[in-house]
């Protein structure tokens, strides 16, 4: 039997994830444990809007549903009104994979579902379910069923729900522990991540001296290692140091894959709350606003105003480079009119400007006559028609920029996984 999970945790505590572990231990047997981001731009969502599911090996699908309806009831937060667990359970046989369920996961993580999108496949498929509240993580954790049933039975099929992945170990914290400070050796951290990047990845953020890894929520979470194995997050996990833990999980994951980033067939189809990557010619010199956030906007089809927020630190000095002509590709997130940048693709570089002609007898600049009247020297009366063109240095140069770990959305890919491209990654 399949089993997805969603929606039950809150920004007081808990973390769907977690129930990967307590499941684990309470059915003896789950294989595949699959953790699924859906579209981060949800306003229901509590964090980093993960679903999970997982496969359990068990003859009596009566138990593992009761088993599982028992751990939602006694771990869910549903004491908070934005807190509305689902859980989806797709027997083994399932064998109806139509067009409708292949797409239904990448549906989740790129656009926004109703929960009656999700209650029509349960009922059209005869899918058991159960929920608490309204019902919401029915969406969530239909759409990791899925994936986690279609990863495991169907791998030929695997591309439609799953087309890249990489791997996140999650180590939980006892639950005496459960919202105090958190105990982790920096030093050690800091060494698994030289050790073991880029195979790990996000880790710490160098450049701004920070662990990445560690939350700083009250969830049962005390750290996260991503990389492109098992092996990898396993042996960063083993070098570092830290308060006892309960136990921890390595799931098989959408994260640092770009999977919510769309080409959209125009500019103009750019939806609220989804997520794309747009080329365009700078238009707008960019400017900074109070708080930090720097501004600018690009043009192809129609303008696109884009936005590098303050929490994206550094990033912010590669955008304030840019020129009007400069061509690039923004990836980001189109909230309220304004793409919220989280890499940038600088595919071209204005190289040169025009500036008014040198006098040829004293060297100084000549003066304007006026619109299409040509350049004139006060001192000497010399005369030119045209501006002459003037090589420029750029400080930034053609290529792949991302903000730094620290601001990384988890779903968002890592320059250091975008092979065969011309990167500076930040870390």
């Amino acid at each position: 039997m399949f089993i997805g999970i969603d929606d039950t945790d809150s920004p007081d505590g808990m973390c769907t994830t977690y129930l990967g572990l307590v499941l684990k231990e309470r059915l003896e047997s789950i294989e595949n444990p699959i953790l699924y981001r859906l579209n981060p731009n949800v306003r229901f969502k509590t964090r980093g809007n993960a679903s999970i599911s997982m496969r359990a090996q068990n003859e009596n699908n009566k138990k593992i549903k009761k088993i599982v309806k028992d751990t939602i009831k006694e771990f869910a937060m549903v004491e908070c009104n934005n807190t509305n667990p689902g859980v989806v359970f797709i027997d083994e046989d399932f064998n109806s994979i139509t067009e409708e369920i292949l797409s239904f996961p990448l549906k989740c993580v790129r656009s926004f579902v109703d929960i009656s999108d999700a209650e029509n496949i349960l009922e059209k498929y005869s899918i058991d379910s159960f929920y608490l509240g309204n019902g919401r993580g029915r969406i969530g954790a239909l759409a990791s069923a899925i994936v986690c049933l279609v990863d495991t039975i169907y791998p030929e099929l695997r591309y439609r729900v799953l087309p890249d992945h990489t791997y996140e170990l999650l180590a939980y914290r006892k639950k005496e522990r459960w919202g105090e400070k958190r105990v982790v050796d920096v030093e050690s951290v800091f060494k698994a991540d030289e050790l073991t990047y880029p195979s790990t990845w996000d880790t710490v953020d160098t450049v701004n001296k920070e662990l990445v890894c560690v939350p700083n929520t009250k969830c049962p979470v005390l750290l996260g290692v991503r990389g492109e194995s098992e092996k990898a997050v396993i042996s960063a996990f083993n070098m570092m140091k830290h308060e006892p833990i309960e136990g921890w999980v390595v799931y098989k994951t959408n994260q640092g894959t770009d999977l919510h980033i769309q080409n959209p067939s125009s500019n103009i189809d750019l939806k609220e709350g989804e997520s794309y990557v747009v080329r365009g010619r700078v238009v707008s010199e960019p400017s900074t606003i109070r708080g930090g956030h720097v501004f600018f906007t690009i043009e192809n089809e129609k303008e696109v105003k884009c936005a590098a927020f303050e929490p994206t630190k550094q990033f912010r000095n590669i955008v304030r480079e840019l020129r009007v002509g400069d061509e690039v590709r923004v990836y980001g997130s189109y909230i309220e009119n304004v793409l919220n940048l989280e890499k940038i693709e600088i595919v071209s570089l204005v190289n040169h400007e025009l500036r008014n002609p040198l006098c040829p007898k004293c060297g100084k600049s000549m003066k304007s006559k006026g619109n299409g009247k040509g350049y004139e020297c006060v001192k000497c009366g010399t005369y030119a028609n045209s501006k002459r063109v003037v090589p420029i240095e750029r400080p930034i140069s053609v290529g792949l920029y991302e903000v730094p770990p620290c601001a990384r959305r988890h779903i968002s890919k890592p320059l250091v996984r975008m092979r065969g491209k011309c990167v500076h990654p930040m870390r």
